[in-house]
Order: C-alpha cells, then sequence, then structure tokens
C-alpha cells in the first residue's frame, strides 16, 4: 500500500490505482481506474484505504490465477473455475446465464470491474446457501431475509421466491440471485 500511495496521503487516488494495477499486471485507461475506484472505494472519498486496496488486491490475485490466456479477462471457460474456487460448482448452462448477466459490456469475457460485482453476489450466495447445494430453497431464503431484517412470513418468503425463480426451478440459482441482490428492498 505505501508504495502506492506516491504523496503520503494515506489513501490511493486514481493515479496511483492505475501505477498499482500496472504493478500488479492489469493494465487498464484512466477512465476503467476511475469506475474502479469508485466501486472499491466503500467510504466514498475518492481515494482507496488499505482495506478497499486490499480487497481489490485479492480480485486481482483471482482473475490472474484463472487468467489462462493472459488477457486480463476470463472467458467462460476460466470463470468456472474461479467460481468454484469461491464456492460455488457451476454448471455450463448456469456459466452461461451468469455471463449474460455480469457481463455488463457484452465482451464475451469478465473484466475486474465485472468481477468486483460477480464476486460480491457469490460471498453473499454461499453465505445464504446454507446446505451448500449451489441453490437456495424457499427455507434458506426466508432465513436469508430474516437476516438482512427484513420481515419474512411464510407469504412473504413465497412471492419473493416465485419473484425471483424465473426458470421456475424450485431454487433459486445465482444468476437469478444476482437479480435479488440487485434489488435491496424485495417486495414482502
Amino acid at each position: 500500500f505505501d508504495r502506492f500511495d506516491g504523496n503520503g496521503s494515506g489513501g490511493i487516488d486514481v493515479g496511483e490505482l492505475r501505477g498499482a494495477l500496472q504493478y500488479l499486471g492489469v493494465s487498464c485507461s484512466p477512465a476503467q481506474a476511475d469506475v474502479l475506484l469508485k466501486q472499491y472505494d466503500n467510504y466514498p472519498d475518492d481515494t482507496l484505504d488499505i482495506k478497499e486496496f486490499a480487497t481489490i488486491v485479492r480480485d486481482v490475485k483471482l482473475l490472474l490465477e484463472f487468467d489462462s490466456d493472459g488477457d486480463g479477462q476470463l472467458n467462460m471457460d476460466e470463470l468456472q473455475p474461479a467460481l468454484e474456487s469461491l464456492g460455488v460448482s457451476i454448471e455450463n448452462v448456469q456459466m452461461e446465464k451468469i455471463m449474460r448477466r455480469f457481463d455488463v459490456d457484452n465482451s464475451g469475457t469478465i473484466d475486474l470491474v465485472e468481477l468486483n460485482s460477480l464476486i460480491r453476489t457469490v460471498q453473499a450466495f454461499v453465505k445464504y446457501d446454507t446446505d451448500g447445494s449451489g441453490t437456495i430453497d424457499i427455507d434458506e431464503l426466508r432465513g436469508a431475509l430474516r437476516r438482512l431484517g427484513l420481515r419474512a412470513g411464510s407469504l412473504g418468503a413465497a412471492d419473493v421466491f416465485r419473484r425471483y425463480d424465473a426458470d421456475e426451478s424450485g431454487v433459486i440459482e445465482l444468476h437469478e440471485f444476482a437479480v435479488l441482490a440487485a434489488n435491496p428492498h424485495p417486495h414482502l
């Protein structure tokens, strides 16, 4: 951290972030660095503190570990083992849905900006998938809603479940959970 905090301010600004990412092996434009700074800056002050910087380093490490072709992005074949390392096993059909959901720029790959959003979603998903099945059932959803402080009686949880189980499979898969997670106040 201190190596990249060139002005000694105690925070990494956008210019310093570009240098740090370059050093770590990820090149980005000034515009991409600005987006990354905003995405990782949990206490919006236009700088990354040491904890926020550690998060971006963790994500860069994951990206580089599974980026077998060295293009700085994860294609579907590279993303699958990356997700498994985070505790989620995904079948090919689900991988396609995850790519469509998180590949915001439609490049066919997941870049660092998109990866951060995906990692946050996966971490929440794994937390609420209490039986480790790779899906969230109605009981797990009810528990998750309670932990989030939302009152979720049987009917309310069932309504939320139906709303987000898009393929009506009887479970909420990661790509469906991403829609739920993007809606901070599901209608109960």
